[in-house]
Formats: structure tokens, sequence, C-alpha cells
């Protein structure tokens, strides 16, 4: 298993003003599998053509348990990039496909058809060894894909929005294969996707770069629960925001004031100390509805504007003096009707403040 490092890293494609990549400063621990996420264009692809050494950067560099490879030729620093587009050799068979890397090294006809064969079986397609790749289903050919990688033995392994092609029920089953995949061998992996469900679901940890900064990485809940800005709440399906004023534990707003709970008020004074303008977060599923004319601690008054039921949840969108409010609430929770007047509770313990 392979410690990686990303320090400070830079890199700009020719004729462009804005970076491609601004200080990215990233750890990946041995047998990790962090998924980065972000917009369309900020980076991600290019960061991991940049490790796998596609790309040499402008600036930073590279580590392998503690070895810089920002140097280091591609086909040296065992670096395995997997590609949406498969990119498999349409003239070989699947199993030379998944034994080109060590064919490639020179080991012998037998080894490397043994462990083509095997990696084949560990990815459910035992038997199509024979087949070509235009034969196989999009899921299909993205497991051979895989399988290759695997077998090149990687310190890296590098998979650029894996399921991006695959309908809704591949992706299920793709996914479950590559978390087996990942578990078993422990090989330390970074993983694009646009999808922040499917980053959830894979990864150990998150990562989110955007205008090609890294601009949060920690865990799933930390996602949700403690966005550090605007733009990553809203990012991960929160866009429940409100400006106001941090005064300690509290925090005045054009629609009330709101209490904070002590705890997080504590978080908050060990990395900023100091009052000031704040925006306030809160997640769809941590508001409470309340019956009209509630009262009591962080209790707003609304009017329901739109409702549906999804299956897992109702979602509503509430009106309060102008401001939209999205909730979900549970599927068996008392139903409110559009137009009808509702109470609106923001939980203490579910509110989370940024600067921005």
């Amino acid at each position: 298993m392979t410690r990686l490092r990303i320090d400070r890293l830079s890199f700009s494609y020719p004729g462009t003003e804005r970076p491609a990549l601004a200080d990215v400063s990233l750890t990946v621990e041995p047998g990790e599998m962090v998924c980065l996420v972000g917009p369309s264009g900020c980076g991600k692809t290019t960061l991991l053509k940049t490790i796998s050494g596609l790309f040499l950067p402008d600036a930073g560099a590279l580590h392998f348990d503690g070895q810089e490879v920002t140097g280091v030729p591609p086909e040296q620093r065992r670096a395995v990039m997997v590609f949406q587009n498969h990119l498999l050799f349409p003239f070989m068979s699947v199993v030379e496909n998944v034994g080109f890397a060590p064919r490639m090294r020179g080991v012998r006809r037998e080894e490397w058809v043994e462990a083509a064969r095997a990696m084949l079986e560990r990815v459910h397609l035992a038997g199509y060894e024979e087949r070509r790749p235009s034969s196989l289903s999009g899921g299909q050919q993205q497991r051979v894909a895989l399988a290759r990688a695997l077998v090149a033995d990687p310190r890296v392994l590098l998979l650029d929005e894996p399921l991006s092609n695959l309908d809704r029920h591949l992706r299920e089953d793709m996914r479950q294969v590559i978390t087996e995949l990942q578990r078993s061998t422990r090989v330390t992996t970074l993983c694009v996707t646009h999808d922040q469900e499917e980053a959830v679901l894979l990864g150990d940890r998150i990562a989110m770069l955007s205008g090609g900064r890294l601009v949060q990485a920690g865990t799933a809940e930390e996602f949700y629960e403690r966005p550090a800005s605007v733009q990553v709440a809203r990012f991960f399906g929160n866009h429940n925001q409100l400006e106001g004023e941090r005064r300690g534990v509290t925090v005045r707003t054009s629609a009330g004031e709101m209490a904070l709970a002590p705890e997080r008020a504590r978080a908050y004074e060990s990395v900023w100390p100091c009052d000031g303008p704040a925006c306030l977060h809160i997640r769809p599923e941590a508001l409470e509805l309340a019956p009209p004319g509630s009262r009591g601690e962080n209790v707003l008054a609304g009017r329901v504007v739109h409702c549906v039921y999804v299956g897992t949840h109702v979602r509503y969108a509430i009106d309060v003096d102008g401001q939209p409010w999205q909730v979900f609430a549970g599927p068996h929770a008392r139903r409110f009707g559009e137009g009808e007047r509702v109470g609106l509770r923001l939980p203490p313990e579910r509110i989370w403040l940024t600067r921005e």
C-alpha cells in the first residue's frame, strides 16, 4: 500500500489565463479511496493525469511513500489510470487486454495469462477470456478496464468517472465491484465522479475541487453537516442558507434570532474567535415542520408552496417571508398541503455556520 502526498500542485494548459490546478495539496493514506468531486472543468481529471505522469506540473511535487515522483516517467511510477471510455484494444481478446501490462514487462505467457484469468474471475467475467471488447456491454468493458489496471499491480489507482457511461442498474453493480476490489486489494485509489451520492457510497473520504483549488477534504458527514462554504453546501444538496450576524451563541438574521447549540458555538470560537457576518446552513432533512402558530426556539412561520411524495420522504418547498426553504419530511409524518400555513423549526444542534 502506498501513501500519496500531493504538495502544492499547480498546472496550466498552454494559452489559458486561469490555472487548471492551483496550489492543490492533499494526502491519500495507504489503502484509502478518496473521491474527487466538483463542477465540470474544476480540474479533477487534470489532477489524475498529473499524478499518472501524463502531465508535468508547473509547480509543486508528488510523493509516493515519501519519495518524490514528480519527474518520474509514467511507465515507471505505477500510477495506473482507468478512463471513462475504457480504451481497450479492439484487436485483442479480453484476456490479452487484461494481461497487456505484464506481457509488455516480459512476463512469461503462462504467468500473465494465469494472472489475467484470475483477475477476470474477480470482476465476474470468467468465461469471457477469448471474446473481443466489441462483443461486451458497457459495464463489461469497464470491468475489463478495471481488471487490466489491477493486473498491472499499481501503487496508485486512478479512476476517471468509471460509472458515468452506465445506466442506473449497471452503475450499482459496477460500484459494488469497485468497492469489493479496492477493499480486497487495498490499493490506494483516487476516483473522480460528478455525483455526490456516488462519492459518499464509494469513498472513505471526499475531496472537492473548484476552479482548480481544493476547497474541502474530509468525510461525507463533514461535507453534509459541516460544509466549508456556501458552494460546498449547495453542491451537496443543501440550498437552505440565511445571511446573518453571529453574536456568541446566536445568529441575528432577517427571519429573527437563531440559537446555536453550545457545543457548536464553542467549535466556532476555536477557529473563528470574532463575531461578525455569517451564513447559516441547515439541511432539508434536519428541518422540522410543525402546526401553524407554533412557538418556541428557532421557529419560523411559513407557507407550503409545493410538496411531492418521493417514496422515502416528502419534499416540501416552504416560503418564509419570501425566503425559499427546502424540507424533507418522513413519509409517515403529518402531511401539509400546498398553500397551508406551517411552522418551521431549525434544531440548534443541526445549524452550521460559514463566513460566506
